[in-house]
């Protein structure tokens, strides 16, 4: 036992004094003995024995108790705050375990190295161009925290020669306005067709100065920044699933493609390119598939694969994943983080069609059980395109191609072109009737 206030702190100690005093008091009021002594008087043996304190030998005192420490006194308190702390601990999990998900702002931006990762697109094309310079621009807007490169064309310089050097006023706009690094590349590629130029996005494997490399195809719209993407666990290759071309083929598509730059795969890559060009069956989609399909992580298509062909189609059921889940194409648009322009046979937004095709083409309005008309697909692909030719700032010209008006100028504050119409939109032209009238803004 310590103590804590007092030399009497104990309560025998305490009670002691009080005990003798009461005694004395008491004796006191008795009255003198027939022989004239005092019941207190030292004679008196009985008085004596009966109201003086027991000697002080040791055998009745108590050892004097040493002084208590302040965790001592305070020990009850320290134990009730030990017993909450293990039930907080116990009940509430670690802050790790609670975390959200990766692409909400729960991850922190401020503390990652951004120069470890980049994104990158190609362009070999003045219309290509103007779309590469579209994304970078949508990624700055956004708040994209990662380095841009872009591969361009070695034939094309930097040197303004004039107000219609297009090309040039391109490349300079997104190297000083959105901090892109521009590299010079050789792409082969035989008559207009762009699809033979394709291998170009194996050149971001080449890029080995980056941990990860996201490539974008220059026919997308990007509604939201794609820097989670550089936090997903190690993989060499992520990518999302062809959910249109099933349930015939299950194929990865390229559209976008999170990949580990490596010399090796490099080399792989571009082998393989030089082979399938010039057997003349092959394109880039195939050739990734081959390599990665068994091993490739498979991005959610829902937010990373989206294409504008969606909302024309009857059947979702792909896209969807559950028989029982109902289309919203509001609800699928707004959870989308990009969407690729994939509507053939209708040609890409950046090319103007005629008004007959247009009606041809796009979504019709259905009239459900309650009879109402509803033409949120419709709306909703309408508004892709006017929002993507809204950015590009399309301007028709008098340019006529086999009858159709083509949107051979466009502004990113200055002036990009696409000269003629890509491949593929021939087969539109022979299906056009003789008597259509082009395209005009009235």
């Amino acid at each position: 036992m310590c103590q804590v206030d007092s030399d009497y702190n104990h309560p025998r100690q305490r009670r002691l004094p009080l005990m003798l005093q009461s005694a004395q008091d008491d004796a006191a009021k008795i009255p003198v003995g027939p022989l004239g002594l005092h019941p207190l008087h030292p004679t008196n043996r009985v008085s004596r024995f009966m109201f003086s304190p027991p000697p002080n030998d040791g055998r009745f005192t108590r050892p004097k108790p040493r002084p208590c420490s302040f965790l001592q006194r305070r020990a009850r308190y320290l134990y009730v705050a030990l017993a909450l702390l293990t039930l907080y601990l116990w009940y509430s999990p670690p802050a790790s375990l609670k975390r959200k998900p990766v692409h909400a702002p729960s991850l922190k931006y401020n503390s990652v190295d951004w120069s470890r990762y980049a994104y990158s697109s190609y362009a070999t094309s003045s219309a290509y161009l103007c779309n590469s310079v579209m994304l970078f621009e949508a990624l700055d807007r956004l708040g994209s925290k990662a380095d841009r490169i872009l591969f361009y064309d070695e034939g094309w310089d930097l040197n303004v020669s004039d107000e219609r050097d297009r090309d040039s006023q391109l490349l300079l706009k997104a190297s000083q306005e959105y901090n892109v690094k521009l590299v010079p590349a050789k792409f082969e590629k035989q008559g207009y067709n762009t699809w033979d130029a394709s291998y170009g996005k194996f050149l971001a494997w080449q890029q080995t100065q980056y941990d990860r490399v996201i490539h974008i195809d220059s026919d997308i719209t990007i509604r939201q920044h794609l820097d989670e993407l550089f936090m997903l666990p190690k993989t060499s290759v992520a990518m999302t699933r062809a959910y249109w071309s099933l349930p015939s083929r299950k194929a990865l598509t390229s559209m976008i493609v999170m990949l580990k730059p490596s010399y090796k795969e490099f080399t792989r890559l571009t082998e393989a390119g030089q082979a399938a060009r010039t057997q003349g069956r092959e394109f880039d989609m195939d050739i990734l598939n081959n390599f990665y399909d068994d091993s490739a992580t498979v991005l959610p298509h829902r937010k990373y694969g989206l294409i504008s062909g969606e909302f024309r189609s009857d059947d979702h059921r792909y896209f969807l994943g559950h028989p029982n889940e109902e289309w919203d194409p509001q609800k699928a648009l707004e959870e989308a983080s990009l969407v690729h322009f994939s509507d053939w046979p209708v040609p890409k937004p950046w090319v103007m069609w005629p008004r007959n095709l247009l009606s041809e083409m796009q979504p019709k309005c259905k009239k459900p059980g309650d009879g109402k008309e509803d033409c949120t697909n419709k709306q909703t692909w309408l508004a892709l395109y006017d929002d993507f030719r809204h950015r590009r700032k399309v301007v028709p010209q008098q340019t006529l191609i086999f009858g159709f008006q083509v949107a051979d100028r466009c502004r990113m504050s200055v002036l990009c072109c696409q000269n003629r119409l890509p491949t593929g939109f021939r087969y539109l032209t022979r299906r056009r009737p003789s008597h259509a009238k082009p395209y005009s803004n009235a």
